[in-house]
C-alpha cells in the first residue's frame, strides 16, 4: 500500500466519522426541539408521542369533558318564551353568550321598533340541528322574504357550566 493511498483513506475515514458525528448531533437538536415542545419523550431515544398519547396527555379544548346541563333546544325554548313575554332583557340574560348580549339586545330592540318582531318569532321557534361539535352546534331555520325561503344559522356555544348559549342567529 503507497501512502498515498494510506492518506486518501485516512481522510475519507475521518470525513466519514466527522458526518456521523454531524449527523448525531442534529439528530440529538431536533429531538431536544421536539421534547421541549412536549411532542417526543425527555429520555433517549425520544421517541415521538402518538396521536392518543398527545390527547391523553393535553386537553383539547378547555371544555372538552364539561356535562351539559343545558342543551341547546333547552336554551332556545327559554329564549322563545323570553320573547313572547316580550321581555328582551329576560331571553338575552339568560340564552345569550355574554359577549354577544349587548349586540342582541340592540338588534332585538330594532327589529321590535320597526315592527318585525311577531315576524322574526315566527320565523325562528323551530330550529332543526345542523353541525355538531364539542363546544359548539348550529341550527337552521328559515325565513320568507318577498314569498322566497332563505335558510339561516343559529349557533350555540358551551360554556364552562355546561349550558349552551346562543352566539348567533
Amino acid at each position: 500500500m503507497s501512502k498515498t493511498f494510506k492518506i486518501i483513506i485516512t481522510i475519507i475515514s475521518v470525513l466519514i466519522v466527522v458526518l456521523i458525528l454531524i449527523g448525531a448531533w442534529l439528530w440529538y437538536a431536533q429531538s431536544q426541539i421536539y421534547v421541549k415542545m412536549g411532542f417526543a419523550q425527555d429520555k433517549f431515544p425520544y421517541r415521538m408521542y402518538t396521536m392518543e398519547e398527545m390527547g391523553k396527555m393535553y386537553k383539547q379544548e378547555p371544555l372538552e369533558g364539561v356535562a351539559t346541563t343545558q342543551t341547546p333546544e333547552q336554551t332556545h325554548a327559554k329564549f322563545i318564551t323570553a320573547l313572547k313575554k316580550g321581555d328582551i332583557d329576560e331571553a338575552v340574560e339568560c340564552c345569550v353568550a355574554k359577549s354577544e348580549q349587548v349586540v342582541f339586545k340592540k338588534e332585538l330592540e330594532r327589529i321590535k321598533s320597526i315592527d318585525r318582531y311577531a315576524k322574526m318569532l315566527k320565523d325562528i321557534e323551530i330550529i332543526k340541528p345542523e353541525a355538531d361539535f364539542d363546544s359548539k352546534k348550529t341550527y337552521s331555520y328559515f325565513i320568507e322574504k318577498d314569498g322566497v325561503k332563505y335558510g339561516q344559522i343559529f349557533t350555540f356555544q358551551k360554556n364552562l357550566q355546561g349550558v349552551w348559549l346562543i352566539e348567533s342567529f
